[in-house]
């Protein structure tokens, strides 16, 4: 690989890092036993395969009309005040 298109891909990650943010889960073994071997076959990193479905796992979800669950300050917000009125 020549020298300037490293660095550009360096560049690129280096730019991609600074938009990222650190997430530790818990996964079920099995799952993360299938993306190891998936991401394996297909030459790309877990990481990726994992923002991708969790990418598909938004876009399935984002058209449903009901509204949000309310936080659990604002159901103690609505308690307390229902209480005080």
């Amino acid at each position: 690989m020549p020298p300037l298109i490293f660095e550009e891909k360096y560049a690129n990650k280096k730019n991609n890092l600074a938009k990222r943010k650190f997430c530790s889960i818990n996964l079920d073994c099995d799952l993360i036993k299938q993306i190891e071997i998936m991401a394996t076959h297909l030459d790309k990193r877990q990481n990726e395969l994992i923002e991708e479905a969790i990418q598909d796992l938004l876009k399935k979800y984002k058209d449903l009309d009901r509204p949000a669950e309310p936080s659990s300050t604002e159901l103690f917000l609505i308690k307390t005040l229902t209480k005080n009125t």
